[in-house]
């Protein structure tokens, strides 16, 4: 049997549920744009836009290092749970306090942040910031299930929150007339109920943290939040340019684009979620030099993403045939260029993978510094005369220079073995 298809089948549940979890988005497309108007959209996407800003932010990112620290104990089943226990305690004390400084500063934010003024705090904005703090504590016990391979549980809570998911926006956005506010409450339900049934199942919570346990994947979490800021911004910041220099229709047409690209990178998330430990324990064995089922790894990752962006092209070319406001059918003029930069932008995440095993968050803080930097650039020289298209070249170029530039650090980092 070859490693290709060793991976494919060790990995394959976790793919399929992983691919179930990111359909939701998929699914609710279609209700989107028949019930919502462009500009209701748009309103939709920027608070999509700060619901990513605030899972980063609600628990520091601390999944990242459970994705990576946890193989540190993975020998010791005690040490794991005594790890995870700290971790997911002290994650939920920061959800809590987000949660609590934002509605505080919520209103003001929202103001100095947004254009328009049809961008309300209250309800939606309090809705996304608590559906935000539930959000990162859910992934940090996502994470462990992943790392310690345990399907039937992971695939359940999956399958559980994405039903809930769909479901709940159906009735608050079709049978309740709620709009907006209903695509939102749909992922606060279906987070809540998750949380609920983990304290359930577990006895993760602890008032009695040990910060000592904590520091190491504290301190990890905190040198990777330059690049996790800066990789929100360069994901989803775009959006508020648009509001603030072309208009919140535009954001619209804009997000819908981005949207249905973004299939691409939702496969690509649920293959590296899948094949995350595979890869690690290979890089781990070889001494950290990328060997053969790295390769392989690779090579099934781009074959199935490369098959998903054709796909997904396809589709938008025959997009009119759904029940959608007339404004959506834009997207057409600019699918090419925004799959061609999805399939940039997840083959650098794939990459900076390597960079997580070795512990490089510098490294990967940096390299999307550059990008940063690149694109507030490229954008400030264009902004007089800023469009859709425009942005996508500016986006486009910004990361293909970031991406030789990882290659080259990961050439160099190769060359130096890890300690087994």
């Amino acid at each position: 049997m070859t490693f290709f298809k060793q991976i494919f089948k060790a990995n394959s549940w976790y793919l399929l549920i992983n691919l179930i979890s990111a359909s939701s988005a998929i699914f609710l497309i279609p209700l989107y744009i028949s019930d919502l108007s462009v500009s209701e959209y748009g309103i939709l996407a920027l608070m999509n836009v700060t619901f990513a800003f605030l899972t980063i932010f609600m628990a520091v990112n601390l999944e990242s290092a459970v994705q990576t620290f946890y193989f540190d104990h993975a020998d010791n089943v005690t040490r794991v749970h005594q790890y995870f226990r700290n971790v997911y305690s002290f994650a939920t004390l920061l959800a809590l306090t987000g949660i609590i400084l934002f509605s505080l500063l919520g209103p003001l934010i929202f103001r100095y942040t947004f254009r328009s003024d049809a961008i309300d705090f209250f309800p939606n904005g309090m809705i996304v910031a608590v559906s935000a703090a539930l959000t990162a504590i859910n992934q940090i016990y996502f994470v462990l299930l992943r790392n310690q391979e345990k399907v039937r549980t992971f695939g359940s809570l999956t399958l559980v929150s994405t039903v809930l998911n769909i479901l709940s926006q159906v009735v608050f956005i079709v049978l309740l007339d709620l709009g907006i506010t209903g695509a939102l409450l749909g992922p606060l339900v279906a987070n809540a109920v998750i949380f609920v049934i983990t304290q359930i199942q577990n006895s993760f919570l602890t008032l009695n943290i040990d910060f000592n346990e904590v520091k190491s994947s504290l301190k990890y979490c905190l040198w990777l939040l330059p690049f996790l800021m800066i990789q929100w911004f360069l994901a989803k910041g775009d959006r508020i340019i648009i509001e603030s220099y072309i208009g919140l229709e535009q954001v619209g047409i804009y997000a819908l684009l981005m949207n249905i690209s973004m299939v691409v990178s939702l496969v690509a998330t649920s293959i590296l979620n899948s094949v995350r430990p595979t890869l690690f324990r290979a890089l781990k064995s070889s001494g950290g030099k990328p060997g053969k089922t790295a390769r392989s790894v690779f090579l099934y990752f781009m074959i199935i993403i490369l098959l998903v962006a054709i796909a997904v092209y396809i589709f938008v070319q025959y997009i009119e045939y759904i029940r959608l406001f007339e404004e959506y059918i834009r997207i057409q003029n600019f699918i090419l260029a925004a799959l061609v930069l999805f399939v940039i932008r997840v083959t650098f995440r794939f990459f900076g993978e390597y960079l997580s095993f070795r512990k490089k968050s510098k490294d990967l803080s940096l390299l999307s510094l550059v990008n940063f930097v690149l694109f507030i650039l490229l954008i400030g020289l264009s902004i007089e005369g800023l469009s859709l298209a425009r942005l996508l070249e500016i986006s486009i170029i910004t990361n293909s220079i970031t991406f030789v530039m990882m290659i080259a650090r990961i050439i160099q980092l190769s060359k130096q073995p890890v300690r087994v």
